[in-house]
């Protein structure tokens, strides 16, 4: 005698209670998901993909990537160092470039904590609901600035303190800009590229390799006024990634 067919359809049905969970509950389980708290951009690039439960249903996809994007930091190294998946010709800035992209508008607006690592420095962005919507800590990574030489053609009384401080100030100004012009808007893909951007163009102020403020890196004491950099960047090999392409990588 035959059996009967399973009815698969009726099975795909059925409810399952998972939504009657509190939502203190579910977000514990997207947790189980997520297999880091902290996501290193440029050393993990198979661990910032999205998990696989968001596949399950749109309603999951929605509160699993709420949990994945907004309770996690992401954190993008300008030290040079790069996982050996990503092409050689792509530097740090571009990997975030093209990291954003591939999420979208949708998940950018989720991101909540975004840090960015330079050789003697930290910035940490924190992305709010409420006003102020963008706040970031700035703090030195090397204990002390003895050891920050001060290049032979910077301005005289330039030091390495006073670099800090510029810098800190340009942040202030230009992170004031972008939250006065997003007002309550979710923060976009473009939002965080020009982010990155402005990371990039008050990292050479702060690189040590041949002195502080060689080749012209040394910011207005205006922090509205912009200072090109890319004269030291196309001369440092720091600055500019010119190792990136072949020691410069990890596996």
């Amino acid at each position: 005698m035959e059996e009967a067919p399973v009815a698969e359809e009726k099975y795909a049905r059925q409810h399952t209670h998972f939504f009657d969970l509190p939502q203190e509950c579910r977000d514990m389980v997207y947790l189980h998901f997520r297999p880091f708290a902290y996501f290193d951009i440029t050393q993990q690039p198979a661990a910032i993909h999205q998990p696989s439960i968001a596949k399950v249903s749109k309603r999951v996809r929605r509160e699993c990537l709420d949990v994945f994007y907004g309770g996690s930091k992401f954190m993008l190294d300008m030290r040079g160092w790069k996982h050996s998946a990503y092409p050689k010709a792509w530097t740090p800035n571009k990997i975030f470039e093209e990291w954003v992209e591939s999420i979208g508008d949708e998940n950018t607006a989720r991101l909540r904590n975004v840090w960015f690592y330079l050789n003697n420095s930290m910035i940490a962005f924190t992305i709010r609901s409420d006003k102020p919507r963008i706040t970031f800590k700035f703090k030195q990574t090397r204990g002390g600035s003895a050891y920050a030489e001060i290049a032979e053609d910077a301005p005289t009384g330039h030091t390495f303190k006073t670099a800090m401080e510029r810098a800190r100030q340009r942040l202030e100004y230009r992170v004031q800009e972008m939250a006065d012009r997003v007002e309550e808007q979710p923060l976009t893909v473009k939002n965080f590229q020009d982010l990155c951007v402005l990371v990039e163009d008050v990292k050479p102020t702060l690189c040590t390799r041949i002195g502080v403020g060689w080749k012209g890196a040394v910011l207005d004491e205006d922090p509205s006024v912009h200072t090109d950099v890319n004269f030291h960047r196309t001369s440092c090999t720091e600055c500019g990634y010119y190792r990136i392409g072949d020691s410069m990588t990890s596996n």
